[in-house]
């Protein structure tokens, strides 16, 4: 359980990381960042929308948000992180929000098969360098 917590530490210090740079780069205009979607506080308030609920999604994976989890909901949270991080990728550019792809990825191996684990490791960077190009 502490190498839970101490893992679960480490990636909410790169969730905030994260979320520090994507709203610098953002606000300071960055024109490396290429973000066309203007700063408005409707958008503000969708990104860090989006940002509580990868958070929601990681507390639920590793148990920490319901007392009784079962490996469905923690299973849900991995879900509902990912669906966070997709969002987030439409809104800002993958390299962006890739290490938090990268958690979920690393948490993935505790609920499903490692094969799958790995197709997922390459597919989603892969998706990712997709976006980039579009």
């Amino acid at each position: 359980m502490k190498e839970q917590k101490t893992e679960f530490y480490i990636g909410l210090l790169v969730w905030l990381l994260d979320l520090t740079v994507a709203y610098g780069m953002w606000f300071s205009n960055d024109p490396d960042a290429n973000i066309s979607h203007p700063i408005t506080l409707a958008n503000i308030a969708l990104v860090a929308s989006l940002y509580l609920l990868f958070l929601v999604g990681q507390l639920m994976s590793y148990g920490f948000l319901i007392k009784k989890s079962t490996r469905l909901t923690k299973i849900s949270g991995l879900m509902l992180s990912s669906a966070a991080v997709f969002a987030l990728t439409l809104f800002f550019f993958f390299g962006l929000v890739a290490l938090l792809a990268t958690l979920i990825i690393i948490q993935l191996i505790k609920y499903i098969d490692e094969k799958p684990a790995y197709v997922a490791a390459i597919l989603v960077p892969a998706r990712g360098s997709l976006l980039m190009r579009h």
